[in-house]
């Protein structure tokens, strides 16, 4: 597979306030999605990972990005289901307090 070949294209969803993602959330899908899940952002509670398949550090990136997006404008957002691999990533990055995921 190619580099820029995604296996699982990020896709979500909004309902109820949660923003639930799936598929790879990395640096080949970040750049598509980004101004999308900011415009979606506003109506969200909580951003759910259940079905995220990878997520780099790009992805890291754009989470954190969200968080501080949705910090600026007086709300407030939790991660749910947080893989493993984001968990990991976000403490060698020091950055899990940036996700709330101390």
């Amino acid at each position: 597979m190619k580099p820029d070949t995604l296996a699982h294209p990020p896709t979500f969803e909004l309902s109820d306030g949660v923003l639930s993602l799936s598929g790879d959330i990395v640096i080949a899908s970040v750049p598509g999605i980004e101004k999308q899940l900011l415009t979606s952002l506003k109506n969200t509670k909580t951003l759910d990972l259940s079905e995220a398949m990878r997520i780099d550090s790009a992805g890291l990136a754009l989470f954190i990005s969200l968080f501080e997006f949705a910090r600026q404008n007086g709300q407030q957002i939790a991660l749910n289901n947080v893989p493993e691999s984001l968990v990991k990533l976000s403490k060698l990055s020091s950055a899990e307090s940036l996700l709330g995921l101390q």
